[in-house]
């Protein structure tokens, strides 16, 4: 092989890896930027159904649910749950809530005060929310389609 392939080849591998490295960061990035935006939504409808549940006494269950169906930022397949001291289920935005969330996550909630994860493709985030002397924990979930 002459010095010309040679250098040829060298100069390919260098840019094609350089534009891999570079291609991987970008993803990368992206994709940790998609997930903090997703969660910071999640955080959000989150505290705005607690805020509407325990401190405008205007709204009861029905109310916040419709509310809650014509959001304009409501997310897909978004679930809201909210939970009392003793883990009994408060509020949920779904009428048909079956299986309920391991007493290890709730407890984990009120420890770290937030707490955010992926399971099953559905972004999960939870939160302690105070208001008086009462706490509860909230849990909303959420797919992110666009981001998937």
């Amino acid at each position: 092989m002459n010095i010309r392939a040679r250098l040829t080849l060298r100069f390919s591998l260098i840019v094609g890896t350089l534009l891999a490295s570079f291609s991987l960061a970008i993803y990368l990035l992206s994709a940790d930027y998609r997930q903090e935006e997703f969660f910071t939504r999640l955080e959000s409808r989150a505290l705005t159904t607690a805020r509407l549940l325990l401190t405008v006494q205007e709204v009861d269950l029905n109310m916040l649910r419709i509310i809650e169906r014509n959001s304009i930022y409501a997310l897909a397949e978004e679930k809201v749950l909210v939970f009392d001291k003793s883990n009994q289920l408060v509020y949920s935005s779904v009428d048909d809530f079956g299986a309920g969330y391991p007493p290890e996550l709730l407890d984990r909630i009120r420890r770290e005060k937030r707490v955010f994860y992926t399971e099953n493709d559905f972004e999960h985030g939870g939160l302690l929310y105070s208001d008086g002397g009462a706490t509860y924990v909230v849990i909303a979930s959420a797919f992110d389609r666009y981001g998937r």
